[in-house]
């Protein structure tokens, strides 16, 4: 029969060998990833990829000579981003603050406006044509522009080389 103390010097070696054995596993796991991320950073500089970013619109707009879409109404649009390019020496395409500042400064023309004020015909297809183009001449990446019209209704637009 074993006493109390010799429970307790039992457990607490088993708690010493498993917190060593821990110890040691967490150095080998870390360097194993410390060497990974090194081979995957040298790996990725200098293909390409592809980033993206999700905003969103409040509009309203008519369609001209369409039935019940020729009244007045509003849509929340949300506006997907994509672009692509290489990741440069500082481990990124472009800085997702840079993208997202400069998508939203776009999209604030659209922003709680009448589009038929911005666009003779204020179909999704002219939307996203739009803003297709201004996000082009900003950033000068080849880049998609995906705008949903409410749920389960998009178009899209990609200069991607294919």
């Amino acid at each position: 029969m074993m006493t109390e103390n010799t429970r307790m010097k039992n457990m607490k070696t088993k708690n010493m060998k498993t917190e060593n054995t821990s110890k040691e596993n967490m150095k080998t796991v870390n360097m194993k990833t410390v060497n990974m991320k090194t081979v995957n950073m040298k790996a990725v500089t200098k293909r390409k990829m592809r980033l993206g970013i999700i905003d969103y619109i409040d509009s309203a707009h008519y369609l001209p000579g369409h039935g019940k879409c020729g009244r007045v109404h509003g849509h929340t649009y949300k506006i997907e981003v994509v672009i692509e390019g290489e990741v440069q020496e500082n481990g990124m395409v472009i800085d997702f603050y840079d993208l997202k500042k400069g998508v939203k400064e776009t999209l604030e023309e659209y922003d709680h406006r009448l589009l038929n004020d911005l666009i003779e015909f204020p179909s999704s297809e002219h939307l996203c044509q739009q803003v297709h183009v201004h996000l082009f001449e900003k950033f000068g990446f080849p880049l998609k522009v995906r705008v949903w019209e409410g749920e389960g209704k998009w178009c899209e637009l990609d200069n991607f080389s294919k």
